[in-house]
C-alpha cells in the first residue's frame, strides 16, 4: 500500500506520516526533506530540491518493490507533482490513498509566511 500525504508546509504532514507508521498503517516514511538531514542536521539546499524529489521517488519504489508499505509526505501542491507515485502503485497493482494534512502547525523548515500563502493559493483539489 502507497499512502500520499499532502499539504503546505506546517500543515502536519510529517506528523501524519509519523502517526501512521507508529500505528502500523505503514511501514515506511519517505519525504523529500530527509535528502537534507545529514548528521541530525537539515540543510536545505534550493538548487537540490528537484535531486530530493527524485531521491524521495526512487527510496519510495525501492521499498514498494520489497513489499513495504509506503507513507509519502511532500507538498504535492499541483497534482501532477504526485501524479508519478500514483502511476507506481498502478503498475505496481498496489492500492494507494492520498490525504491532504490541513492543520496549523509551525512551519519546522523557515519556509517564509508569504510563499506558504502563496503554495495555499496554488493549491489544487
Amino acid at each position: 500500500m502507497l499512502i500520499i500525504i499532502r499539504g503546505v508546509p506546517g500543515s502536519g504532514k510529517s506528523t501524519m506520516a509519523r502517526t501512521l507508521v507508529s500505528m502500523g498503517t505503514a511501514e515506511v516514511h519517505m519525504e523529500a526533506d530527509q535528502y537534507f538531514y545529514k548528521d541530525g542536521e537539515y540543510t536545505y539546499t534550493p538548487s537540490l530540491i528537484k535531486d530530493a524529489h527524485e531521491w524521495c521517488f526512487n527510496q519510495t519504489k525501492a521499498a514498494l518493490l520489497k513489499g513495504k508499505s509506503v507513507v509519502v509526505s511532500n507538498t504535492f501542491i499541483r497534482k501532477w507533482e504526485y501524479e508519478r507515485y500514483v502511476n507506481l502503485a498502478e503498475e505496481l497493482g498496489l492500492s494507494f490513498k492520498i490525504l491532504v494534512a490541513n492543520g496549523g502547525y509551525k512551519n519546522l523548515h523557515g519556509v517564509p509566511q508569504e510563499k506558504v500563502e502563496q503554495m495555499k493559493k496554488n493549491f489544487e483539489a
